[in-house]
C-alpha cells in the first residue's frame, strides 16, 4: 500500500492550490483518488507524450539537470499516455515546443503525492520506474519536493524545453527521435 505523509500532503496541497483555498478539501479528494486542481494559479503543466517525457527524465537525471534532486515534479496519466511536468506560472506565454502543450488554465487531475523516494530506486533513474509502472490511475513518478519554506520545487521550463527538443531529434542510427513512433 502507498504511504502518505499528512504534513507533506497538506504542504503540497497548500502550494498546489494557493493560499486562498482550503488544503483539507484537496487532501479529502486525494483520499478518494485525484483532486481537480487549477492550472495557472500557482503552477502550469507541460503535457508531453509518455515516451518523450520518459526520455527527458532519463536525460535530465544523467546530466544533473535537477531531476536527480527531486526538482522535476511530474504526473503520469496512463489512460492518456502522457506525462505532465509542473512548471512556473507564465511558462505558457513563451512555450513553443512542438508536440507538447502547456496547460495554463482550467482543472488538471492531480493525484496525491506519496512518500515514495523520488528519482531513483535500486540505483535506476525514474524513467525506468515509469516504464515498469503498471498503475492504471494517474500517479507521480516524481512526486513534488516541498522545500523548507513550504514551496514546491517546480521544473525549470528552459531545461525541460531543451531536453524535449534534444530527445525528439532523430538519432544517427535509427533516424527517429523518441517522440516519432
Amino acid at each position: 500500500m502507498t504511504e502518505y505523509d499528512p504534513l507533506r500532503l497538506r504542504d503540497a496541497a497548500r502550494f498546489l492550490i494557493g493560499a486562498d483555498q482550503v488544503p483539507d478539501q484537496v487532501t479529502e479528494a486525494w483520499e478518494r483518488g485525484t483532486a481537480s486542481l487549477p492550472a495557472g494559479r500557482c503552477w502550469e503543466a507541460v503535457r508531453v507524450p509518455g515516451r518523450l517525457g520518459q526520455a527527458v527524465i532519463a536525460r535530465g537525471f544523467a546530466l544533473g539537470m535537477g531531476v536527480e534532486v527531486g526538482g522535476w515534479p511530474v504526473i503520469c496519466d496512463p489512460a492518456e499516455g502522457t506525462l505532465s511536468f509542473l512548471v512556473p506560472v507564465g511558462t505558457s506565454a513563451t512555450w513553443a515546443v512542438p508536440g507538447t502543450v502547456c496547460l495554463a488554465d482550467g482543472p488538471v487531475p492531480v493525484p496525491a503525492p506519496t512518500v515514495d523516494a523520488p528519482c531513483i530506486a535500486d540505483g535506476r533513474p525514474v524513467a525506468d520506474l515509469i516504464a515498469r509502472c503498471d498503475l492504471p490511475v494517474p500517479h507521480w513518478p516524481q512526486p513534488p519536493l516541498v522545500a523548507l519554506a513550504g514551496d514546491v520545487v517546480l521544473t525549470d521550463p528552459v531545461l525541460l524545453a531543451q531536453g524535449l527538443q534534444s530527445a525528439a531529434q532523430p538519432d544517427a542510427i535509427t533516424g527517429r527521435g523518441v517522440g516519432h513512433g
